[in-house]
């Protein structure tokens, strides 16, 4: 079982990206050595949500401390003076008591990115963000950051994908530029889950709503970077054949990377080779857990113990979701 990465496809996404967007790769996507160090020649900086993630990407990757944007919502004090030592200057915060921690534990220049919720200024009924600052919170925060040697870099914001619409980002991106002057600050930060069908008609409201001004934007790409362009190979253990059903039993499973089955209700696309005509099969995890299970998918009549399916746009969460009960050792991962 191994992921494998087509790097060329990574690439000219990238490139595509950086014509129009600061790129930022969180690392919460996927924090597999060998592909963030690959990412790092392409990306302009880094998303963390942990002290582990700083840690990382300073220790292991020598990424220099300004290319890390410090995200995680509920830093605490503990949290706020080691990513201070660490050399950490960009805070994404929402939150007034973080927002004092932090500058009254600063020693050197911090830049904030204040996070706001979009709940408050998109009426949609019963609309509920789990973080951001209201109106009312980032006025508060602002004043406290003017009142201090540091600055305000610019606000940031995350449509779920519910509400992940053209009117919804058109009306955030107007609100944020009339009443909290987005113009005068140096990047709006307009977070991940930019689909490929989204991402034309953003890129065109963007532009003109910034016209001239000196705002840049920063688009955290995870999930639809990597899903593009990482598959997931794995093995076939066993088949067996129980009250009609064929069952097919892989190498992998929901503890072992594939948890958005559950979590999302996920149906992947899995191929497999073979020449015969194609049959319902219900691929299974190999875990003894009966819930283990990735679903009801076509494959070749023919497959065999030992053959290999490919479960295409495995590379976003897949290896972070690997769990202790799994048992087993993360995957290799394969860059071609």
């Amino acid at each position: 079982m191994q992921f494998i990465v087509r790097t060329d496809d990574l690439k000219r996404y990238l490139e595509i990206l950086k014509k129009d967007f600061l790129v930022y790769y969180p690392i919460k996507a996927n924090s597999n050595h060998s592909l963030v160090s690959f990412l790092d020649e392409y990306v302009d900086g880094y998303e963390v949500d942990s002290l582990l993630h700083v840690s990382t990407l300073i220790k292991r990757h020598n990424v220099l401390p300004t290319k890390i944007l410090y995200s995680y919502p509920l830093k605490n004090h503990h949290d706020i003076r080691v990513a201070l030592n660490m050399g950490i200057r960009n805070f994404v915060v929402d939150d007034l008591n973080e927002s004092l921690e932090i500058l009254k534990k600063a020693r050197s220049s911090i830049d904030f990115i204040i996070r706001v919720d979009v709940a408050s200024y998109i009426e949609i009924k019963n609309l509920f963000t789990k973080w951001g600052a209201s109106f009312q919170e980032i006025q508060d925060i602002k004043k406290a950051i003017s009142n201090s040697p540091h600055r305000i870099k610019g606000f940031s914001f995350y449509l779920p994908q519910e509400i992940n619409t053209y009117a919804n980002f058109e009306l955030i991106i107007k609100r944020l530029f009339s009443e909290l002057g987005a113009s005068n600050y140096e990047v709006i930060n307009i977070g991940g889950g930019i689909s490929d069908e989204m991402l034309p008609v953003i890129t065109s409201l963007v532009k003109h709503s910034i016209g001239s001004a000196k705002t840049k934007i920063i688009i955290e790409q995870g999930q639809h970077l990597l899903n593009r362009a990482i598959d997931l190979q794995v093995n076939i253990l066993d088949i067996r054949y129980k009250n009609g059903h064929k069952m097919v039993y892989i190498d992998s499973g929901i503890y072992h990377g594939l948890l958005d089955v559950i979590l999302k209700k996920k149906s992947y696309k899995i191929v497999a080779d073979g020449d015969s005509y194609l049959e319902k099969c219900l691929v299974c995890g190999d875990s003894s857990d009966v819930s283990d299970v990735i679903g009801v998918y076509d494959l070749p009549a023919n497959i065999k113990c030992g053959d290999m399916l490919t479960i295409i746009g495995c590379g976003a969460y897949c290896e972070e979701f690997i769990t202790p009960f799994s048992k087993r050792k993360k995957p290799a991962l394969k860059l071609t």
